[in-house]
């Protein structure tokens, strides 16, 4: 984020979670409700078309608010 290659969106929404950890507290992952990013979504179009990765794709945790510019 510091270095401007990465943004999260919407974290009520799309939150970080890892086992028991969930940022901000008391956020939910709902795909069914509107403003929560899942896979197919066209935000997840958008900024992979132009190189960056979201961390809804990530294996060891999901960060559903989160994208990155891949390294160049």
């Amino acid at each position: 984020h510091a270095y401007g290659r990465a943004i999260d969106i919407n974290p009520r929404l799309n939150p970080y979670v890892k086992g028991d950890i969930i940022l901000p507290q008391n956020a939910i992952y709902a795909p069914d409700v509107p403003g929560t990013i899942t896979a197919d979504d066209p935000v997840v179009r958008a900024f992979s078309k132009r190189g960056w990765d979201w961390g809804g794709n990530w294996q060891r945790l999901k960060d559903w608010q989160h994208f990155e510019k891949r390294a160049l």
